[in-house]
């Protein structure tokens, strides 16, 4: 592979390079919006807290307050608008390249046994860390540009794993920084940041002069999450927190999530699908040629466990789409498998090999270069948070100006799951969760927040595209039920207490009703209802 610069001047300006690139392809989707869901997770929930609603309590959220804190400290800072948080998303996809491509250097320096030909221990294979990490930008950049959870975690994550990796100066991880990282990151997504937080302890193996580091990362990995534990516990929130965080998850979640392994890849994502087989591949291959001490190389063994954490933290929804989070994970890998693979390779099949790798990747650096020039002759649309280019989102719009024309001061409703929708409008949600998924939500949470919006709603938006049993089970192939009776219950209720009053694309715009009252609720039949906290899950495709 590209032969290793081991200036520091030499690997600053690769760096430089990768967050200049990642940043160019990014540019293109500064209005860009291409689903009004996925997003909304964490941009609705950062809304209602600015707006003085507390999470688990004040409405539901399945994600812990990490994330929450996080995006809402953002707005608090920059206002809500479009360009706020295209800002926020491409600093963070710009700091997960900056750090994965300084992983992937430690992960390389490794090669050699600290001879100058595999980098040394000083070095690291800069030019191999830029074509992979600008490989993954290309790779999932365009829809995945936005905000969410997943990126926020593998932000964290690849902090966690360059700290984890012996520095180049002091040839020790950095105890500290990597708890903080980790501690950060399960405090997003619990279960990506556990993985990766056990894959760490590898880097820590117990010996006497280990010890204290051990010791270290562990107390500095109990940090955040106490902190943010207290504060729960501040304002009263700790058991909703725990129900809607822990338990709500673990019993709803799994049963309507599984697809096949790269399930949706497209040309311009086949290359991260395609990472995890190549890293395991190369791995036994390293295995094979140095036997079983490679695994004690304090930098080969850790980036192992990383792979491997990224690669299960894939599922039990291993789609592209998922997996695009979880690669940078096993880069590290990659990188060092690679740099070691080649060591004593004569310049020209280093440069060979450069060159077939580039090859391999063209189609989807073409599919992304193809789809960005798409992307930016697409229209805007001005909403009271900015321009936005909806993609894919017919009728958007035609109901944004009509409801444009209604009273600003009067709530809605909008299902099933467009929360972007309602952050764009600067409309209040009166319903406590945004989402409703056939086997996922209960009858309980149906009826609640059915009653709720027959009490307060003046009108309602509805995603038809998002309701049909054929596209719930094309997203969701292990869904037993599309129609289960509380949710056709529910949808009846919705079309006997409003009426429609315009239609465009995908979109409803219904107005209530003078029978629009509790009454029509009583189909859903729930059981007992909680009236302390609202157990309801958001979810979709790309959770």
């Amino acid at each position: 592979m590209l032969t290793p610069v081991d200036t520091q001047s030499g690997g600053q300006k690769w760096l430089a390079l990768t967050a200049a690139m990642t940043l160019v392809m990014c540019l293109p989707y500064t209005q860009a919006i291409f689903s009004l869901g996925d997003e909304g997770v964490l941009w609705h929930a950062a809304e209602r807290m600015l707006r003085g609603e507390f999470p688990y309590t004040g409405f539901f959220e399945f994600l812990p307050p990490g994330g929450l804190v996080i995006v809402t400290a953002w707005f608090g800072l920059t206002g809500l608008s479009v360009g706020a948080a295209r800002s926020f998303a491409i600093l963070v996809t710009i700091g997960i390249a900056c750090m994965t491509w300084l992983a992937c250097r430690r992960a390389a320096a490794t090669s050699g046994g600290g001879g100058s030909r595999g980098g040394g221990p000083r070095g690291g294979n800069c030019g191999l860390a830029t074509i992979l990490t600008l490989a993954w930008v290309a790779a999932t950049q365009g829809t995945g540009t936005q905000i969410s959870h997943h990126w926020l975690t593998t932000l964290f994550l690849m902090v966690l794993v360059w700290a984890s990796l012996p520095s180049p100066v002091t040839s020790r991880p950095n105890p500290v920084c990597a708890g903080l990282a980790a501690g950060m990151a399960s405090m997003i997504v619990p279960t990506g940041g556990a993985l990766a937080m056990l894959a760490a302890l590898t880097a820590f193996p117990p010996s006497r002069r280990r010890v204290k580091l051990l010791l270290a990362y562990i107390a500095a990995g109990a940090v955040i999450p106490v902190m943010l534990i207290l504060w729960l516990l501040w304002h009263g929130a700790f058991l909703a927190a725990f129900e809607d965080v822990v338990i709500f998850p673990a019993t709803h979640y799994a049963s309507i999530q599984y697809v096949s392994y790269g399930a949706w890849t497209s040309p311009q994502s086949l290359p991260s699908v395609l990472v995890f087989p190549l890293a395991a591949l190369l791995t036994v291959l390293v295995i094979a040629r140095d036997g079983r001490a490679c695994l004690a190389d304090p930098r080969f063994r850790p980036a192992v466990a990383f792979a491997i954490a990224g690669f299960i933290g894939c599922f039990p929804r291993p789609d592209a789409f998922h997996i695009a989070f979880h690669v940078p994970l096993a880069l590290p890998l990659l990188t060092c498998a690679m740099t070691r693979l080649s060591e004593g390779w004569k310049p020209v099949w280093r440069l060979a090999s450069t060159v077939i790798l580039c090859n391999g990747l063209a189609t989807s650096g073409a599919a992304f270069t193809w789809f960005s020039i798409q992307t930016t002759g697409a229209a805007a649309t001005a909403t009271p948070r900015g321009a936005a280019a909806l993609i894919g989102q017919d009728g958007f719009p035609a109901i944004m100006a009509r409801l444009a024309a209604m009273p600003a001061a009067e709530p809605g409703f909008f299902y099933p799951f467009i929360p972007v929708f309602a952050v764009l409008t600067g409309r209040e949600h009166v319903a406590k969760h945004d989402v409703f998924t056939p086997g996922y939500t209960t009858p309980e949470q149906y009826a609640e927040d059915c009653g709720t919006v027959m009490r307060r709603a003046a009108w309602i938006i509805i995603d038809r595209e998002n309701t049909r049993p054929e596209v719930l089970l094309r997203l969701y192939p292990a869904m037993r039920d599309p129609t289960p009776p509380e949710t056709v219950a529910f949808e009846r209720a919705l079309d006997a207490g409003f009426a429609l009053t315009a239609q465009a694309g995908r979109f409803e715009l219904r107005q209530r009703l003078d029978t629009a009252t509790e009454a029509l609720c009583h189909d859903i039949s729930p059981s007992a209802p909680r009236t302390d906290i609202n157990p309801s899950a958001p979810l979709n495709a790309a959770r």
